[in-house]
């Protein structure tokens, strides 16, 4: 018997369909006996999540009356979220208006926010008042007006100036299909918090023009070149099906250098093979039964090996053993080194041991093993990590045994998941826990006397790693703009007399690095290129000895997007890294000590601070800790523990943003194009209704339904054909619920009338707190309605007809389906729906063929439900390389169906369907769409 063999998830279901608890089955070994892990959930009558428990506060609840849930939530009359209360990252109150839109916010740590509109309900100032009761403007919004200056620039109704914490990015053209295609960022003078005047913002800004950079665009939206605001250029060629085909940089002044000189694509869209220009080829292999990746692979044009991952996977798809052939197996102090690291998990996929080979220098903690230059074999042993979790996910105890061995023991609060190191003997107790954190859960310190500052918006603002009496502290200050992107990095030590500056400003496809105390000025030109990140260091002026200037770096990096080999412009190796499953750096060698120094893209390919942090785009992560140093600000998106890293499953999951676990990126369909200012990240998988989350929880709608019939009727005879017009009518329209619907939002099956059922799927159940979310929600509603009325215009029929609810802007009601019971064959390339996937860019949808979000009547016959997340700009979901003949034909087997394609004015079509305010860039949106339809018509 294996550690997961009778381990299923067991979900508990009220009458109403919704889950109340779910259990766990945990075990670390075959011999012990599994232990049920109990998770629950409380609704009100409405359906809506009132709170949330993990096993770990249940377990205390059951037994004490007084124990705190992980999140209890509060709700206005009107269904709005009015307040949430964390354990871990505290209290927040949000006040709306009318239409939904934020007006007020407020946290535990004392910061009220509030937000004023115009009269389109565009957010045009925001406003903060800290715990000082001072109020600050922090962020400022100016749209084009229909004047001629906007006009001819394409900037009505844009955006057009956006004054933030680190300055104001100013827009200054548009394309026709509202992309943008200029943007100057000036900087604010000052490092402290800016309070934005209502007139003259400039004089906030640093003396100059500031830094432009500009975009050219594709007439599928693809982005042909990039210039930045030092005047380098990055160009991209693409296939006719819009694929990635070549890339290149010119430095200012300069000839043009190619970075990629060619990629090769599979069936599935998958980067097969990438030829960079330093003449190195690199491959993926992908296995045919599951196409996981199994093997990363890097050679000279000679034929040398730089780079040789093999992947072995248990049957779910956790990594289980990794390998790497361009190294060689060693034999030092009675030990054999091999190149080859092996995973062990538990019964809940979480990382219980593992096994690899690292320096044999002192290396734990944030700093960084001995670097070898040139790499020395009598300097490697092998290492076992092992780890011990608690029963809501908390690291306690990390074991290791090899050439330097050392365990470290993390101490978790009774009630929340926040976690402080054991340091010396005695554990920290529970007031040293709370006096570690803020109100909002936030680290106050990351190591003895390294002090940790954070803004209003919970993000990090400043570390103080040498703290004088003086005041004279040394410290690194770091700067946001309005979307949480770090822009700029400020360090500032002493030296006597002399106080020193350490900068770093982060602008697209640009870092500009300035250092007072050495007089150094770097240009970093970055480029994306596939599985590989190239960086050019050009030196204006301070390039130290023993490095060329214009230096190409071209990292390799594994299935995690780690970077492990950089080579230069000869593909001669610069440096080579190995981690840690959870981002420690095990080893670290290369030709030159003063060469490897520069490196900064490492573990997952994100860049390491000096602090020992990685910088992930929303949120820091200690890799020594093994979690996050603030509770995620996607709330409980990834669990009710907002510290935990990929769920302990580090081999197997990474994190684009700080937000939330995902796949790997090497083994997902790779994006094809560069987009401005960057492209959507993947669909988060759509979860099944556990009721966990209240993002994904019932809830009920501002008009309230009846309560659900739970002797419902039977199906009534002589329902309408699903793609029959549906009229409701224009005023509120009272339902009679009969069943709930599993869905990622409220969905039940409501009697309309005797003869009439339908289902009303509420996008106003997932809580949101911002406009951002709103318009989310209102986007996805409309999506319904234009999917089915594409269906409808094509005469295609697979869509059940669908509209808004007559008084709502966020709920839908569509033709119930009489579905049949049972499995149906049905192959999805082999239908019409293929090609209508295609020409929406549907991109929630299976792509093995066989189901997707489909449902079959009793005759069979298939029909697409689920279509909120269409025509999104900026993401290819089906290249048109992978349309065939045969699924045209089939597409087109009714000549209306290629009558109405031919003859339809569509850009008519989207704008009578698409209101204004439903889809953002949405000129870029109609563009691709167009461009989509077209395609297809060319084709016949």
């Amino acid at each position: 018997m294996t550690i997961h063999a009778f381990t299923p998830t067991l979900a508990i279901i009220e009458p109403r369909g919704l889950v109340v608890r779910s259990l766990d089955w945990y075990r670390s070994s075959e011999t012990d006996v599994c232990l049920a892990r109990v998770n629950r959930s409380a609704f009100d009558q409405a359906g809506r999540i009132l709170k949330l428990w993990d096993a770990r506060l249940w377990a205390d609840a059951s037994e004490d009356a007084t124990a705190p849930a992980n999140l209890a939530v509060v709700y206005s009359l009107s269904g709005q979220l009015l307040s949430s209360d964390s354990v871990d990252a505290g209290w927040q109150v949000g006040w709306f208006g009318e239409a939904g839109q934020l007006l007020d916010a407020w946290d535990g740590r004392g910061t009220w926010r509030r937000s004023e509109y115009d009269g389109l309900l565009r957010p045009t100032s925001i406003f903060e008042i800290s715990h000082e009761r001072v109020e600050r403007c922090v962020e400022r919004l100016v749209y084009g007006r229909a004047e001629v200056a906007s006009v001819l620039h394409n900037q009505s109704g844009h955006l057009i100036q956006h004054d933030d914490q680190a300055g104001s990015q100013l827009i200054g053209e548009y394309g026709l299909t509202g992309s943008m295609l200029e943007r100057t960022q000036h900087v604010s003078a000052e490092l402290q918090p800016a309070d934005w005047p209502s007139v003259g913002n400039e004089n906030m800004w640093e003396p100059g023009v500031g830094a432009t950079s500009t975009w050219r665009y594709s007439s599928l939206g693809n982005v042909v070149a990039q210039t930045d605001s030092l005047g380098n250029s990055q160009t991209y060629a693409h296939t006719v099906a819009g694929q990635l085909k070549s890339i290149a940089v010119r430095l200012k002044d300069q000839i043009r250098q190619p970075i990629v000189r060619g990629v090769s694509y599979d069936a599935q869209g998958r980067v097969e093979s990438e030829n960079l220009g330093n003449g190195v080829i690199s491959t993926s292999r992908y296995r045919e039964k599951d196409g996981r990746l199994i093997q990363l692979r890097a050679q000279r044009a000679n034929g040398e090996v730089l780079q040789d991952l093999l992947y072995d996977y248990d049957p779910v798809g956790n990594v289980l053993r990794i390998e790497d052939r361009s190294q060689s197996t060693h034999f030092f102090a009675n030990q054999k080194i091999e190149p080859v690291s092996t995973y062990q998990y538990d019964s809940l996929y979480q990382l219980i041991k593992a096994t690899g080979w690292e320096a044999a220098s002192i290396n734990h903690g944030p700093i960084f093993p001995g670097f070898q230059t040139p790499p020395d074999p009598s300097q490697l042993a092998n290492y076992v990590q092992t780890y011990t979790y608690d029963t809501a996910g908390n690291l306690r105890q990390l074991a290791h045994v090899g050439a330097q061995s050392h365990s470290s023991t993390l101490v978790t609060a009774h009630s929340s998941n926040r976690s402080l190191p054991q340091l010396g003997d005695k554990p920290p107790a529970e007031e040293d826990i709370a006096a570690g954190f803020d109100e909002n859960g936030n680290v106050r310190q990351l190591q003895l006397g390294q002090t940790l500052e954070w803004d209003s918006r919970n993000q990090l603002q400043q570390v103080r790693p040498v703290v004088r009496e003086s005041g004279n502290d040394d410290s690194e200050r770091y700067i946001y703009d309005a979307s949480g992107q770090r822009v700029r990095k400020v360090r500032i030590t002493q030296a006597r007399a002399v106080t020193h500056c350490c900068e770093v400003r982060y602008l697209p496809g640009l870092e500009i690095r300035t250092n007072t105390a050495t007089g150094e000025v770097l240009h970093v030109i970055t480029v994306r290129a596939g599985r590989s990140e190239v960086r050019v260091l050009h030196w204006q002026a301070g390039k130290s000895e023993g490095i060329d200037n214009d230096q190409y770096r071209y990292g390799l990096s594994d299935h995690l997007g780690s970077n492990t080999v950089e080579l230069d412009r000869e593909a001669k190796v610069i440096s080579q890294e190995h981690y840690y499953p959870f981002g420690g750096t095990a080893w670290w060698a290369g030709r030159n000590a003063i060469e490897a120094s520069y490196k900064a893209v490492r573990y997952s390919g994100k860049e390491r601070d000096a602090t020992g942090l990685y910088y992930y785009g929303l949120r820091y992560y200690a890799p020594w800790l093994q979690r996050w140093i603030n509770p995620d600000p996607a709330g409980e998106a990834d669990g009710l523990n907002r510290y935990r890293m990929v769920g302990n499953n580090p081999a197997s999951r990474v994190d684009h943003e700080g937000l939330m676990q995902r796949p790997p990126p090497v083994a997902d369909r790779p994006v094809s194009s560069l987009r401005c200012p960057g492209v959507p990240p993947p669909v988060p998988d759509r979860p099944a209704k556990m009721g966990r989350e209240p993002f994904f929880t019932a809830q009920s709608s501002s008009h309230s339904s009846e309560k659900p019939n739970f002797h419902a009727p039977q199906v009534p005879s002589g329902l309408p054909a699903p793609y029959e017009d549906l009229s409701l009518g224009s005023k509120p329209l009272p339902l009679k619920n009969i069943r709930n619907v599993s869905s990622s939002y409220e969905s039940w099956v409501v009697e309309l009338s005797d003869t009439e059922w339908g289902v009303h799927k509420d996008f106003s159940s997932m809580t949101v707190l911002d406009a951002h979310g709103l318009a989310k929600q209102k986007i996805g509603a409309a999506n319904e309605v234009f999917a089915y009325q594409f269906s409808k215009a094509l005469n295609l029929n697979i869509v059940p007809a669908t509209v808004i609810r007559p008084g709502t802007d966020r709920e839908v009601i569509s033709r119930y389906v009489d579905t049949i019971v049972g499995d149906v064959a049905f192959n999805r390339q082999q239908s019409s729906l293929y090609v209508f996937d295609f020409l929406l860019n549907t991109r929630d949808r299976l792509d093995d063929g066989r189901n997707g979000n489909i449902v079959f009547d009793k005759s069979k016959r298939a029909f697409a439900i689920d279509h909120d997340l269409i025509l999104e700009p900026g993401f290819e979901a089906i290249s048109e390389s992978e349309i065939t003949p045969d699924m045209l034909a089939v597409f087109a087997s009714d000549p209306v169906t290629t009558k109405s394609l031919s003859e339809t004015d569509w850009d008519l079509f989207f704008e009578k369907h698409i209101s204004p305010e439903f889809i953002h860039q949405r000129e870029e949106a109609k563009s691709e769409f167009l461009s989509r339809i077209s395609c297809i018509k060319n084709r016949f």
